[in-house]
């Protein structure tokens, strides 16, 4: 794995989405690289900096409807021992949704490489 360009932290808008349990907060002047327990946690910044979404609820979320199509350059999987979560893209040419790779809690990437950052879907768990 190789090493990424530090990006600067940049303002999160605070949102919820009830289905997903989706958690975003504002940042602060530090950027916030935490991710509670039984969270996935992706950043659009490597080394978990800029934006951070957090997702709790098991089930997919289309990142790319929250304009997050393309975006995630880290993240942390922080979810119960062993739950599997599924990075997807989205192939409109056939148009269909294409696994990319996946990760097994605990897992921790502060550089994502491609394919992943193509991501536009994650099935959490």
């Amino acid at each position: 794995m190789g090493t990424g360009l530090r990006r600067a932290a940049a303002p999160i808008v605070a949102a919820v989405v009830m289905a997903g349990s989706f958690v975003a907060a504002p940042s602060t002047a530090q950027a916030d690289s935490s991710c509670d327990y039984l969270y996935l946690c992706i950043w659009d910044g490597f080394n978990y900096n800029g934006n951070k979404l957090a997702f709790k609820a098991c089930g997919f979320v289309n990142i790319g409807n929250m304009g997050w199509s393309d975006r995630l350059r880290s993240f942390k999987n922080n979810q119960s021992q062993h739950a599997l979560s599924v990075f997807r893209n989205f192939n409109p040419v056939f148009p269909r949704w294409e696994d990319l790779d996946s990760s097994r809690a605990p897992e921790s990437i502060p550089v994502v490489n491609f394919p992943l950052r193509t991501t536009d879907g994650i099935h959490v768990c």
